[in-house]
This record gives C-alpha cells, structure tokens and sequence, in this order.
C-alpha cells in the first residue's frame, strides 16, 4: 500500500510539474504575448517572397523528443488592400511548398484583427504530421502561430487551444 501511495504521489508531483512547464513569454519587439510549454527559442529568418526580402522573426519550441513544435512567427508588412487575399497568400505560402492538405479553415479575429485558422497534414522529415495554424494581421504585422506534431504523436486539443488562445496582442 505504501508503495502504490508512494507512486500516485509521484505522478501527481510529474503531473503538477508538467502542467507548471508552461509559461508566458512577451516579446517586445514582436509587440505581443504568449503562452509556451517550455522556454521558446527565439531565431530570424530572411525570406524571399513575391513583395520582396522579409526578415521574419521566430520563436520556436520542439517538445515530446522532437515530435511536436510550438511556432510563433512575425514579419513586418504594410497594411494589404485586401486582407482576406493577404490571409489566403499567406496560407497557400505555408501549405504550397509542404505539398499539405487543407483539412479545415475557419475566418477568425483577434481584437479586431483580421484572422484565419486552418489546419492541414503534410510529411515532416518523412514522416506524416499535422500543422495546425493561426494568422493574423496587425499593426502592420503579420503573425502566425504553429502546432505541428507527427501523427504517430498527436498534440492534445486542449494544448493547441491553450497556446492559440493565450496568444494577445495590446490593446488598441
């Protein structure tokens, strides 16, 4: 008996730890907030696209041993004409290149932002995965925000609801 309450002890404590692992994180030079399952790494990417040369900032975590990743990107761009076809761009310029599949896509906003949510499956590192995917355009911003887990590890709903939904921008 001591032992089953020594071991429940024990899963609890991992349980408690685990649920503690994420944390807010705030860029200031990306101008919002988020919540991370661990400490994100921050990168910078140079990126030739149809506009021009972009810098798009990054901070990325890799958890479950590399089988899941929690992405936020943000590019500086002026505000578009059309910000639907500017979503839509910026959707078909993550699934093209992956050759992916659009499984569903919903129209969102944020704070009134425009949005757009989709998820789709793609093959990373030859292996099947999901990506689900939120952007938004803001104060002459685009963000996207990422989940990718391989499908032999599937991402729990509940973690990719928690991280798209702590992701804020300030208030206007």
């Amino acid at each position: 008996m001591k032992r089953i309450l020594i071991s429940v002890a024990l899963l609890l404590v991992a349980a408690v730890a685990a649920a503690a692992e994420w944390r807010n994180v705030k860029s200031e030079e990306g101008n919002f907030s988020i919540r991370f399952p661990g400490e994100p790494k921050p990168s910078k990417q140079n990126v030739a696209t149809a506009a021009g040369n972009l810098t798009v900032y990054v901070l990325s975590l890799d958890s479950d041993k590399g089988k899941t990743a929690y992405i936020v990107t943000y590019n500086e761009m002026p505000p578009p004409k059309d910000p639907e076809a500017a979503l839509d761009a910026a959707r078909d310029g993550t699934v093209t290149p992956l050759k992916a599949k659009v499984t569903s896509e919903t129209k969102l906003a944020l704070a009134g932002n425009p949005g757009r949510e989709f998820v789709c499956t793609c093959t990373v590192q030859k292996r099947e995965a999901t990506m689900h995917n939120r952007i938004y355009l803001a104060g002459g911003r685009m963000y996207q925000l990422r989940v990718v887990a391989l499908a032999d590890s599937p991402v729990k709903a509940e973690d990719v609801k928690s991280f798209f939904e702590s992701f804020a921008l300030p208030k206007k």
